[in-house]
């Protein structure tokens, strides 16, 4: 028989120890979710026994505990906008949902969002800030090649047009 020495919980073989120890006591561990397609790596701290999300600071116990909490709350947006930071490349359907601020919305919204940038003929592109921090916009596919080949030194938003209410 084999003793945890941190929880004293005995195990049979060496293996269930081993595995006990790392989804149990692990100071710092790494989960890998899917997130919009693609594999994100978590790195997960362990706080008073519970591993913490890194994103809202809730606790779990497993790992895979964390990982289902993070990929079935509030935090998986979280997770896809760690990513939209820190990637130089997006996908086109995050990219638009971005640029759209529609990263949150249901499945159906989403399609119909998709459905509306093909209709008016947009394509997401990506500008870059000068700290190096991406954002997305869509543009009418005619201007992608002059955006993306000419340095612009100023970003000027555009006022709402008036409605017949606004008199």
């Amino acid at each position: 028989m084999l003793t945890c020495t941190d929880c004293k919980e005995n195990f049979n073989t060496n293996d269930t120890l081993k595995r006990h120890k790392y989804e149990r006591h692990c100071k710092k561990c790494t989960i890998t979710a899917t997130a919009e397609g693609i594999y994100e790596k978590v790195v997960i701290k362990r706080k008073n026994d519970h591993l913490q999300c890194p994103f809202c600071n809730k606790e779990h116990l497993t790992r895979e505990g964390i990982k289902s909490h993070i990929l079935k709350s509030k935090c998986k947006a979280a997770l896809i906008n760690e990513r939209i930071k820190t990637t130089k490349k997006r996908n086109y359907d995050t990219a638009v949902l971005n640029a759209c601020g529609a990263l949150l919305f249901e499945k159906p919204q989403q399609d119909q969002i998709f459905r509306l940038v093909d209709a008016m003929n947009l394509s997401p592109i990506c500008l870059t800030t000068n700290q190096g921090e991406e954002v997305n916009v869509l543009v009418h596919v005619d201007d992608v090649s002059q955006i993306c080949n000419s340095i612009f030194t100023k970003a000027i938003p555009v006022s709402k047009k008036k409605t017949v209410d606004d008199n």
